[in-house]
């Protein structure tokens, strides 16, 4: 995909997970001081999206969770042989 305005879009509407992440800290003479601390994270970043092999795709269907699915070339499955119409030029 190169639309950055359209992987912006869908990177928000598929949401966000929390992440929990630890930080340590250690000065001379104290002991180790720990803190945990939560973040949300993009489930998928715009650039993520903007990376994502021609072969795979979003769905998004309302009340659904967005899934990642392989692209159906419907075109070139001879599954699909003579079950529609090739663009003329």
């Amino acid at each position: 995909m190169n639309d950055f305005e359209t992987a912006k879009w869908l990177s928000q509407m598929i949401g966000q997970e929390t992440s929990r992440f630890q930080t340590d800290s250690f000065k001379p003479g104290d002991g180790p001081s720990f803190s945990n601390n939560l973040t949300g994270r993009d489930l998928l970043t715009l650039h993520e999206i903007m990376q994502m092999p021609p072969d795979l795709q979003l769905l998004r269907v309302q009340g659904q969770p967005s899934a990642l699915a392989k692209k159906l070339r419907y075109y070139a499955d001879p599954e699909f042989a003579g079950l529609f119409t090739p663009e003329t030029r």
